[in-house]
Order: structure tokens, then sequence, then C-alpha cells
């Protein structure tokens, strides 16, 4: 009877070792794609549709996509009666009240969702760069459950890694912002074609 306490304390003793070298991410999310198996995701779309957008990845592969890059999710919002976005984005005036509330109610959803995480984050930590014009937050985010959240909600347009880059694939990633790809042309010029305002995110000169 005492070695089969003993042998049970020990098993106990190395699940728990185990759980503690777990980051938070790896316990609440799921089972990690590799950049192999996304670049073949991404691969295969291509052959088939001739183009890539994030909308037909699963949540585990978008979430896999900010493991493997910089963890900076682009995030479209619009108010729920809203509809056809894309089509007058340069009319939409992101101040007003209405989208000022979805913009809110968004960022409401990430910081509720990433604090089961980390009780402490706050949104000044975890927004990256403050949109002006276009109605698109850049946040910082590591729970699997904001990426589910988010892609759920009558609030979202589109959610997507920003600073994913396929490794293996000469592919063109669509963005859902009406921005064009998410991969610089590698002939463009520092400082000429673009300024670089994050790690891994580039903005045009015009």
């Amino acid at each position: 009877m005492k070695k089969y306490y003993a042998a049970c304390v020990a098993i106990l003793l190395v699940i728990s070792c185990k759980k503690t070298n777990l980051t938070p991410a790896e316990e609440q999310g799921p089972e990690k794609f590799s950049s192999v198996q996304i670049d073949g995701f991404i691969r295969q779309t291509m052959e088939t549709e001739k183009k890539f957008e994030w909308s037909v990845a699963s949540d585990a592969m978008v979430w896999s996509a900010l493991q493997e890059s910089d963890h900076i999710l682009s995030v479209g919002y619009k108010p729920v009666d809203e509809i056809n976005v894309e089509d007058r984005l340069a009319d939409i005036n992101i101040h007003s009240a209405k989208w000022k509330a979805a913009r809110q109610e968004v960022l409401d959803i990430i910081l509720a969702e990433e604090k089961q995480l980390n009780k402490d984050v706050v949104l000044d930590k975890i927004i990256q760069w403050e949109e002006n014009v276009l109605p698109v937050v850049d946040i910082y985010v590591e729970s699997f459950s904001t990426i589910q959240k988010l892609r759920a909600s009558k609030l979202v347009r589109y959610a997507e890694p920003m600073g994913y880059e396929p490794k293996d694939v000469a592919a063109r990633v669509l963005s859902s912002s009406g921005c064009g790809s998410n991969v610089a042309e590698p002939t463009l010029i520092a400082n000429v074609d673009y300024t670089t305002i994050l790690p891994a995110t580039k903005q045009s000169w015009n």
C-alpha cells in the first residue's frame, strides 16, 4: 500500500511539473500549427482559389500564425447594423458615436479574454497602433479565446495576423482591410516606398 501511495504521489508531481512548464497560451490554446503546416495550407488554397485570405483559415490556424510571428492581430470592426463596409471605407467617420461605440465593444471583448491569461494586462499595453481613418485596431494577442470571440462577433469584419509571412510560399496573402497584400514586395525601398511603423509592419508612403 505504501508503494502504491508513493507511486501515485510521484505521478502527480510529474504531471504538476509538466504543467508549470507550459505558457498560459499553451495551457488554454489548441495544438499549434507549425509554420510548415500554415504555409502548406496557404499554398493549397492558392492553388485551388488563386488567392488566400485569412477568413478561410480556422481559428486555430489564425492563432498559430500569431504564435509564429509577432502576435499582432489586425481587427476590422463595425457597428452591428452596418453592411458592405469594405465598399465605402473612404466615407466612414470612425470618430462618430456609433463607430466609436463599436470599437469600444470590440476592445472590451479583447481585454476580457486577454485578462484570463494575464489579469494585469491593460489596453494601453496591447493596442499597438492607433488608426485615425480606417475602422481597424491592431492589438497584441496571446489568448486563443480572443480569436474565437472576435471571429464569432457581428462587430468584427475580420481578424488577421499582421506579421505572419509565408516562409516557403511565393504567394500573395490578401488582407481583408482593403489594403491589399500583407506581404511587401521585395523590390520596395525602405524610407522611400514605405516606412516601418512596427516590427514586420510597413506603412506605404501615401
